[in-house]
């Protein structure tokens, strides 16, 4: 009989002593120098990890998203696949026919048509910006790029603004879930 030794897996085990005394005398772990964890991890999660994890739950939101759009057509969870390649089949089919369809021809416009209509615009500027307008060169283009800058002005401001603010959400997005792996790899 062995003396206060456990027998693991068939070999012996040290006594709770020695086994005490061994992992003290282990030095200890030393912290990083520059006071941040170590870039990479021994579990293998990082960056790469949390990508894979996304899209991996990205993958099965849109595969029960699928399920139940074919559930609300009556369709069986066992005969999703089946009807999902079909339903790809039918799609590419009608984009290919759409693409080799022969176009039909364009109505032929008339010179005369836009010589009335640049004409009647002509004149229109002119009536609003007097008749020393007549006597500007370009003074109709003018008047007119000055009206078309003034009706795209608010829609393209707005545009803006909300380009900028989406710009911003997806950065503190991605700054949360990733800015910690971003700023190690950066090396401030």
């Amino acid at each position: 009989m062995l003396d206060d030794a456990t027998i693991v897996a068939g070999e012996t085990a040290a006594p709770p002593e020695q086994a005490a005394a061994a992992v003290t005398d282990a030095p200890a772990p030393r912290p990083p120098e520059s006071g941040r964890a170590p870039a990479a991890r021994p579990g293998g999660s990082g960056g790469s990890a949390l990508f894979l994890g996304d899209a991996a739950g990205a993958f099965l939101l849109a595969n029960e998203a699928r399920y139940r759009a074919l559930e609300a057509f009556g369709i069986r969870r066992d005969d999703a696949n089946l009807a999902t390649a079909i339903g790809l089949l039918i799609l590419v089919n009608a984009v290919y026919e759409r693409a080799h369809r022969p176009k039909a021809p364009k109505p032929p416009t008339a010179v005369a048509d836009f010589t009335i209509g640049i004409g009647a615009l002509r004149e229109t500027i002119y009536g609003v910006a007097g008749p020393a307008s007549q006597d500007t060169p370009l003074g109709s283009t003018l008047i007119a790029l000055a009206v078309l800058g003034g009706l795209a002005r608010p829609p393209l401001r707005r545009g803006v603004r909300q380009v900028k603010a989406s710009s911003r959400r997806l950065m503190q997005t991605f700054k949360g879930r990733y800015g910690h792996l971003v700023e190690l790899a950066s090396g401030d």
